[in-house]
């Protein structure tokens, strides 16, 4: 996700959308719409409820010091001493009550605390035990090792929500059908190919025996397993972003799993990272902080830039992935995607310069931008209007698209810009993200954010919205970002704001439901 980016369109232009199921030969498929699984379904402060386990969910291990195993389990700890994880914490209580199950393996001293209750367990108690959650806190469920033997430490540490057990699987089922209507699904913070991940060797991904797999910006992400099963449940095609760092043998093997454990009737996109373009002070972004590093080692007659080298990078990747499919006469399963900047088309520009200049075009079938829509700095009626009530705000919105049309406009030029590379080089126009982005880092009040966002006038602002990236030539699948979140005085991109949220709320999800079923998909 940028912080700043924003789409521009044009009525004009309709896009016809392959669907059928692939075949050698076949022209790829491009559905119309793909959502993001987003940080926040997997995190901490979760709403989205993914797990059945909600280990999986947990916070990093504070307390301690503590040696920390393999999987990230203590391995020994002074009895005086204590780490604890935690679940659920500030997501305004939705979760739910009940029974809870916890399991573990190993012997050792536990202790679960919520609500004004705690559960204590000794190394004598049987490592499998009911907790009883009757009212909801703020700060969740936290679970705490007090004690662990050496030799026989507790791991393999599980929490299941009331009416899950093992035989669950990775994903519970409500969370599984609220993917299912989007045609793909695309896994950035998910991959873990954004922020502070450094993985260059495959034994170096994240396991499914990891104690927790979204614990916050610097995790891993999700175990491949585990997104190759969430696309397996819901039909949908599967976007995976390849972590900067990974080196040949990394990208082979991950070819080779993708290949071999999603269905075959599905289509795989790959992208090598996520806005490698994006430099900013304030939020440490990996791939460009790598990027600039390689090419400052370089000699300066070489000439390399970062949009050079990330063409490159990106290059090696889909040869590495075309090689590994086509193996199995299933190259026709990859879509190759290389994306740039939607407010700045100069990154796309130079890539694909580079990309053409190495001959090496027909490894690419689609470019992508992240056209996001917000407050404009160089407009001042977004301002002007929030004194004014919602009718004015949500006009003020409606003329940001309808500026955003505008192929003229401040930003519009750069969007058709970006169109202009991708018909040049007869490649579809996709979004890898999209969406409102009506944020305290892009100008608006955080008072206004989460209300915004609730009110129904949301569902006609993605209608206008759709139809403006509908009008942008070449335009093709929309990702959306991102699937759930809630809502604070910060941010609100979630389609929906809590897993059990009521239908007649969801007017943004509502909206792009109904306009992919206009389209025959759903």
């Amino acid at each position: 996700m940028i912080m700043w980016q924003i789409p521009i369109f044009r009525i004009g232009w309709l896009v016809v959308w392959m669907s059928a199921g692939l075949v050698a030969g076949q022209e790829k498929r491009f559905p119309v719409a793909g959502i993001n699984a987003g940080w926040q379904d997997f995190s901490p402060e979760t709403t989205a409820l993914a797990f059945p386990n909600v280990i999986k969910n947990a916070s990093r291990w504070t307390g301690g010091p503590f040696e920390a195993d393999a999987f990230g389990y203590p391995l020994r700890l002074e009895e005086m001493n204590e780490a604890v994880i935690s679940v659920f914490r500030d997501n305004a209580r939705h979760y739910p009550l009940g029974d809870y199950t916890l399991a573990w393996e190993g012997k050792g001293h536990i202790e679960v605390r919520t609500a004004g209750k705690r559960f204590k367990f000794t190394p004598e108690d049987q490592n499998r035990q009911i907790i009883p959650i009757e009212a909801h806190s703020d700060y969740g469920i936290q679970i705490s090792i007090r004690w662990v033997p050496m030799g026989n430490h507790i791991r393999n540490l599980r929490l299941f929500l009331p009416g899950h057990d093992e035989s669950s699987g990775f994903w519970t089922e409500h969370y599984v059908e609220d993917l299912k209507p989007f045609g793909l699904l695309r896994f950035m913070w998910g991959s873990g190919a954004w922020s502070f991940y450094e993985v260059e060797h495959w034994e170096q991904r994240r396991s499914v025996k990891d104690y927790h797999w979204m614990g916050g910006d610097e995790a891993m992400g999700i175990p491949y397993e585990a997104m190759v099963d969430l696309a397996n449940r819901t039909g949908n095609d599967l976007w995976v972003c390849a972590p900067h760092r990974a080196n040949e043998e990394y990208m082979r093997k991950m070819a080779e799993f993708f290949r071999d454990h999603l269905d075959p009737e599905l289509t795989f996109w790959i992208e090598y990272s996520n806005e490698y373009w994006l430099d900013i002070d304030f939020f440490k972004i990996a791939p460009n902080d790598y990027l600039q590093e390689e090419v400052a080692a370089m000699p300066e007659s070489a000439g390399m830039t970062v949009d050079r080298l990330y063409a490159q990078k990106a290059i090696r990747l889909f040869e590495i992935f075309t090689e590994v499919f086509a193996e199995k006469g299933q190259e026709d399963r990859l879509i190759r995607v290389v994306c740039g900047c939607a407010a700045e088309a100069s990154f796309l520009e130079e890539l694909a310069k580079e990309i053409d200049r190495l001959g090496k075009m027909d490894l690419v079938d689609a470019m992508g931008i992240g056209p996001y829509f917000r407050p404009n700095e160089e407009e001042t009626h977004f301002e002007e209007a929030l004194d004014k009530g919602w009718d004015a705000i949500f006009k003020s919105v409606h003329r940001t698209l309808d500026d955003m049309f505008d192929p003229q406009g401040i930003v519009g030029e750069h969007m058709y810009r970006n169109a202009a590379v991708a018909e040049k080089y007869g490649k579809k126009l996709v979004a890898y993200e999209s969406g409102q982005h009506y944020t305290t880092w892009t100008n608006t009040p955080g008072h206004i954010i989460a209300p915004m966002n609730r009110r129904p006038e949301m569902y006609e602002v993605y209608q206008h919205f759709f139809r403006g990236w509908e009008s942008l030539p070449g335009a093709s699948t929309l990702v959306l970002f991102q699937a759930c979140s809630l809502y604070n005085d910060h941010e609100a991109f979630g389609l929906r704001e809590y897993y059990d949220q009521p239908e007649e709320e969801l007017h943004k999800r509502r909206s792009t439901l109904d306009w992919m079923a206009l389209r025959g998909e759903r």
